[in-house]
């Protein structure tokens, strides 16, 4: 099981927690348990990347906690 203080996210498939301080943590979207980061594809890098330059107002529209 993980907890989390971070706000969790979903965005074009890609699920992740963010926290201010520490930054993304990937997750699996159906279990939302933490994937190692050596599983985590470029793809979804890329995704988290296109997130990040979003504002502050419409990445809240991809929150899901």
């Amino acid at each position: 099981m993980f907890i989390s203080s971070g706000k969790t996210y979903q965005y074009k498939g890609v699920t992740f927690d963010w926290h201010d301080y520490l930054g993304p943590i990937m997750l699996n979207r159906k279990t939302f348990n933490e994937r190692p980061w050596r599983v985590v594809k470029r793809r979804q890098w890329a995704l988290f990347a296109k997130w990040y330059k979003l504002s502050k107002e419409q990445k809240e529209l991809y929150r899901i906690n």
